[in-house]
């Protein structure tokens, strides 16, 4: 699980710092290498996934797979909501910051289920 921490951590950072200095960059390969660097850490997050799913036990596997559900509803509910409120106004959402949405709503999620378990 510490692999799959560190894979979803290490797309959070490159994509924060690549939209947050790419943008200022003088137009040209370098700017648009800086501003599509994040593809090549989201390419390794399904193999990192797929790897942990390969690892875990059938009941790990089943709610680490409802957690990621209501995970994407969550962050679904909140973008949909946003973007409804952008249209009065509100400022508006990053879209660098979806993924980290919903990575915070798995482990939202997975505290619940932990301390409800008890």
């Amino acid at each position: 699980m510490s692999e799959l921490i560190a894979a979803f951590s290490f797309y959070a950072v490159v994509t924060v710092v690549a939209y947050t200095y790419g943008p200022h960059l003088p137009r040209g390969w370098i700017r648009n290498a800086a501003l599509m660097s994040p593809l090549l850490p989201f390419a390794l997050l399904p193999i990192v996934v797929f790897r942990t799913f390969r690892r875990i036990d059938e009941y790990q596997r089943r709610k680490a797979l409802e957690n990621w559900a209501f995970a994407a509803l969550l962050s679904f509910v909140f973008c949909f909501i946003y973007g409804l409120g952008e249209n009065i106004g509100w400022r508006p959402f990053p879209i660098w910051a979806v993924c980290p949405l919903m990575g915070m709503s798995c482990g939202m999620i997975e505290i619940v289920r932990c301390a409800r378990e008890r």
